[in-house]
């Protein structure tokens, strides 16, 4: 980062900037109403369908594999308002989330909450190292890949990635922990 070119921030999509864990349950509650639920706050582990018993994963994977499931999610509270303020401070922010069949539904729920701005210059990768960028906001408690990233990891709070140490916030206390440096 120079001093002419604005520092770069990546954003991570779902568990991020869109409520992953209140849209599945919302789906999952409907779709199979006689099986148990997982509060968010009782996950533990990244990928969501490690938490449901073995016999329910393939259900897991079909509700969030399913048309339109993306478009349904609901905006993690405060993330608007936050992404506002840091693009007021001056920072270049991209969304940065990986590849799938999803990602014309994901794009568009970023134009519709975030702006189209947003929503054109979202990034799918599989390997979020080979990005630069100074940050990556991301709810995965380790991001790895091909070579060491240029971006600092800021952990995005969430309860399965509470036991890594390090820089981590949420869209409510975000400005408090901001790192004005890279």
């Amino acid at each position: 980062m120079t001093a002419s070119e604005p520092a770069h921030v990546l954003i991570d999509f779902d568990g991020v900037l869109a409520d992953f864990d209140q849209g599945f349950l919302r789906v999952w509650r409907t779709a199979y109403p006689d099986r148990p639920w997982l509060p968010p706050a009782a996950r533990r582990h990244f990928y969501l369908r490690e938490d449901y018993p073995p016999a329910w994963r393939d259900a897991v994977q079909a509700v969030i594999d399913a048309p339109g499931f993306y478009r349904q999610l609901p905006v993690m509270a405060g993330a608007q308002a936050a992404l506002a303020a840091l693009a007021a401070r001056g920072y270049r922010l991209t969304v940065c989330t990986s590849p799938g069949a999803t990602l014309a539904e994901r794009r568009a729920w970023l134009a519709e909450h975030f702006g189209p701005v947003l929503a054109q210059g979202m990034l799918a990768c599989a390997d979020k190292t080979q990005v630069d960028g100074d940050w990556l906001i991301d709810d995965n408690p380790a991001p790895s890949g091909a070579r060491a990233p240029r971006w600092r990891h800021i952990v995005f709070d969430q309860p399965y990635n509470r036991h890594v140490p390090g820089l981590r916030l949420n869209w409510q206390n975000w400005a408090q922990h901001w790192p004005e440096s890279g």
